[in-house]
């Protein structure tokens, strides 16, 4: 088959200036900090990731869920990073960096190849490369899941135009690999094998009739029946079934679903609808971006999702109808719907409506979409490639200094949650977060006011009521404290979190038998609690009931064996008892974790021995 080549002359200049366009408007990410917003939990607070690349860590990313995600191509990523800069945020910004300007390079290189049309593929690239809704996932490093994932999502497709210039069974084992590895990154790539689908529609022109000269096939392609696609991309589909079901079971225990049993299904649709025309509002006129959108809830007026309900419906009929004419309407569109489905919300995980970072893949089908009509509506016209560039460039350069500056709000989590603030006054789940950041610096009042805001605002938010209730029994107030947990248990009855909270404090008020009633009660609702197990251990071995307390943190370790607290506190319960030997494990462990921790340096010195040291 005839094919461009792909490092000509000309796309090597291309790929050179979207480098250097892409570099001019996100460099400064070089210069911010980690966010208190999943940075410190995937990276500085994370044992295995901030400890680097070693075959341990390398073990625990394949064989854990954590913070709701196994996606352990990801954590790898965060471990090399480690092991290349430490734990100085730079190094970590610049990787995301480099793999945005691959992803943009490979989006071009891959289109082109595809349809032969170097300049519209360059301008769909060079519109991924800068827009504005892209600086969420290379500014904020705990996204490092998007870019990476894009990175597999293009490698995959170029993979699959190189099977389709010889079909057989091992040219297409790499598209099933390369598409393995993306969804080890992040699952958002579920929906790549129907994309697949839609690319043979249009423009690899695989099962039209009448199908357009595509470059891939040297001229016009020769159809294929339907069944055949599906069939022949089945190790996708059962790869991408499995990846579904694992996340959805990791997000389910971790306890990340929690609102959606707060939000009727039919609620769930209408801010589904709603996002999308706001995805695509933003894509247009990129303003008021935001690292956090909170759910209405049931909330959402009817009249506001009929309103979305229509434009889609316009959108999704005007495609359908110019298909024949304008394939790529239908494809492009088609790709923007489909790739948002698994964020869209029906299945809703987390606080937010939706996220600027959920549109990484899916502006792809937009900007196709732009870009080909454009050249369809300019044919013929004398100044055609002219009127495109000054255009194209146009939007560019509004696009460049839209990203710029809000690349500036994510300096730090200060800038980062007060302009959330700024564009959602009542931005519940903002002033949560600030609170945490509030409280990490030792402003506690400051912190409980920003997390009295958000109960204000939200009186169900399990978060914010258990954070000001901590902060206030850290600050000596346990009755206020004590009403806080509460307030939070009366929206929230069967939560391990707040259970457990209420029954430390009883403990810490004097109230051992109950403290330990409730903190059993949490442990029925979540026996896999290991917060509630340590803090069960705890009391029971200051009652003298060693062997109860022993089980208690016996099981906190096989839950969670990165917790020191836990190793250390069997260890003197161990060292009491005389298994000297397991005692000396535990501190082993106490110690791989927090080094610092004197007393089980002290409890392994005294169990094995030694003086002095």
């Amino acid at each position: 088959m005839n094919t461009p080549r792909i490092f000509t002359r000309r796309s090597l200049l291309i790929s050179a200036v979207l480098t250097a366009v892409v570099l001019s408007v996100f460099y400064p990410v070089a210069g911010l900090d980690f966010v208190h917003y999943d940075d410190y939990v995937y990276i500085l607070e994370n044992f295995h990731v901030r400890t680097g690349l070693l075959l341990s860590n390398v073990s625990w990313a394949f064989t854990n869920v954590h913070s709701a995600n196994w996606h352990p191509l990801t954590w790898i990523s965060h471990m090399a990073d480690v092991e290349l800069y430490g734990l100085a945020p730079a190094g970590h910004h610049l990787s995301g960096l480099g793999f945005h300007v691959l992803n943009t390079l490979l989006l071009f290189l891959v289109f082109r190849s595809m349809t032969g049309a170097t300049w519209r593929s360059a301008g769909v690239a060079a519109l991924f490369g800068v827009h504005p809704l892209h600086v969420e996932s290379v500014a904020w490093v705990s996204e490092r899941k998007d870019v990476l994932c894009a990175l597999f999502w293009f490698l995959s497709l170029g993979a699959y135009l190189r099977y389709l210039r010889r079909p057989d069974r091992g040219r297409f084992l790499p598209v099933v690999v390369i598409y393995g590895l993306g969804l080890l990154a992040k699952p958002m790539l579920v929906t790549f094998p129907v994309l697949l689908l839609l690319l043979d529609y249009w423009p690899l022109g695989r099962f039209r009739p009448a199908a357009p000269a595509a470059a891939i096939s040297g001229g016009r392609a020769n159809p294929v029946a339907l069944r055949f696609l599906v069939l022949e991309k089945a190790p996708l589909f059962l790869l991408a079934a499995a990846a579904s079901a694992i996340t959805f079971v990791a997000q389910r225990t971790a306890g990340s679903m929690q609102m959606m049993g707060k939000i009727s299904l039919s609620a769930r649709l209408q801010n589904a609808v709603v996002s999308y025309v706001e995805y695509l509002k933003k894509t247009i006129l990129p303003l008021d971006l935001t690292a956090v959108y909170p759910h209405p809830g049931n909330g959402i007026h009817l009249g506001k999702t009929a309103g979305a309900v229509f434009i889609l419906a316009a959108i999704s009929l005007a495609a359908v109808h110019w298909r024949r004419r304008s394939p790529f309407l239908l494809v492009g569109w088609a790709w923007f719907i489909g790739t948002l489905v698994p964020v869209i919300g029906i299945v809703q995980v987390g606080p937010q409506a939706m996220a600027d970072r959920y549109t990484y893949i899916p502006l792809v089908g937009l900007f196709v979409s732009l870009l080909w009509s454009a050249d369809q509506l300019t044919a013929g016209s004398p100044r055609r490639g002219w009127q495109a560039g000054v255009g194209l460039a146009a939007v560019l350069s509004c696009l460049m200094i839209s990203a710029r500056t809000h690349i500036g709000f994510w300096r730090n989590s200060h800038t980062l949650f007060e302009h959330a603030l700024e564009v959602v006054p009542d931005n519940w789940a903002a002033h949560n977060y600030l609170g945490v950041v509030l409280e990490k610096e030792g402003n506690y009042q400051g912190a409980i006011a920003e997390f009295s805001q958000a109960v204000r605002i939200k009186p169900d938010y399990l978060e914010s009521s258990i954070n000001r209730g901590l902060v206030l029994a850290k600050l000596n107030l346990p009755d206020e404290a004590m009403k806080s947990f509460r307030q939070a248990l009366h929206y929230n009855p069967d939560s391990a979190d707040i259970l457990n909270n209420i029954g430390y404090l009883m403990f810490r008020q004097g109230n051992a038998d109950e403290a330990i009633a409730t903190l059993r009660e949490a442990l029925r609702h979540d026996p896999e609690h290991a917060p509630t197990h340590y803090n069960l251990g705890a009391i029971l071995a200051a009652g003298g009931k060693t062997a109860e307390a022993s089980e208690q943190f016996k099981t906190v370790v096989r839950i969670t064996p990165e917790f020191p607290e836990a190793h250390l506190s069997l260890g003197l319960l161990l060292m009491k008892t005389g298994s000297r030997s397991e005692a000396a494990f535990h501190f082993r462990e106490a110690l791989r974790y927090n080094p610092g921790e004197q007393r089980a340096k002290d409890g392994l010195n005294a169990v094995l021995g030694r003086t002095g040291e």
